[in-house]
């Protein structure tokens, strides 16, 4: 239960947080992504900020079943799903930044 409260109040800052070209970021791919590389803490993030951005939409479902479709490729990919992907990188980036930044190692 304190996990699932830290990632609403987490994924709630994030959606305050402005991300390079935020209208442009497909966070339903990403929480797709996330969904399918069994990353619970990554995906509770992602699917919290699709639901505070009430995106939630035919058009979200199928990107998210496009995210889930490119975790589990194998071999190359094209240049949609290379765009995914490097936004997916971004995501996990700015998230793990976000925390880190408070924490004194």
């Amino acid at each position: 239960m304190k996990i699932n409260i830290a990632i609403v109040a987490f994924a709630f800052l994030l959606s305050n947080t402005a991300f390079a070209g935020d209208e442009k970021v497909n966070y339903c791919g990403i929480a797709g992504f996330f969904h399918a590389s069994d990353n619970e803490f990554m995906r509770g993030i992602a699917y919290q900020l699709v639901d505070n951005k009430k995106l939630a939409s035919a058009k979200c479902s199928e990107q998210i079943a496009f995210g889930k479709k490119m975790a589990n490729k194998k071999g190359g990919l094209t240049k949609q799903e290379m765009e995914l992907f490097t936004e997916v990188q971004k995501f996990e980036t700015t998230v793990y930044n976000s925390i880190l930044k408070d924490v004194d190692l």
